[in-house]
């Protein structure tokens, strides 16, 4: 078992990308943010092993005051398959997020994965979020929706499934 926890208090921003561009295909990914206020995050892990079959699973939380705003996606296209992911965010209030997700392997490799979150806030703002690929015989699908006008929340699923190592 494992676990880890952060704060932050003060203002923040962050831009990044990335291009990549070969025979093999195409890859790009973009990410801008700003925050002020104060954030506390926290996770924890854990994992049982009984012979050949694992499971792993993890929680996490994030609690924010203050306001946030960012946008990110990525979209890579290759010879093994699409991935396309994106996200939006606008927010100034308090919010707090709590997540699961759990994992089963069998013999070290990972068949499935399945999350969800959920948000409970107080303030004004939204955030969107989507996420499909299908590379090297994984699938994943995800999404998350939340609204605040006074209080609001928000709930989101992924799930990835490896058919090469169900198969």
């Amino acid at each position: 078992m494992e676990s880890k926890l952060s704060g932050f208090a003060g203002v923040m921003a962050e831009a990044k990308g990335k291009f990549n561009i070969n025979a093999t295909g195409l890859a790009m990914e973009g990410k801008a943010c700003v925050m002020a206020g104060a954030k506390s995050e926290g996770e924890v892990t854990a994992t049982l092993q009984a012979g050949d079959l694992g499971f792993d699973g993890q929680a996490k939380y994030e609690a924010l005051a203050g306001a946030e705003a960012g946008a990110e996606g990525k979209l890579e296209i290759g010879l093994d398959g699409i991935a396309v992911t994106g996200k939006a965010e606008c927010f100034a209030g308090a919010k707090v997020k709590g997540s699961a997700a759990t994992s089963m392997s069998y013999k070290g490799k990972v068949l499935i994965k399945i999350s969800g979150e959920l948000e409970a806030s107080a303030g004004v703002g939204g955030s969107i979020e989507g996420e499909f690929s299908i590379k090297g015989g994984k699938l994943v699908l995800g999404g998350k929706l939340a609204g605040t006008l006074g209080i609001g929340g928000g709930a989101g699923a992924k799930v990835e499934i490896d058919f090469k190592e169900i198969a």
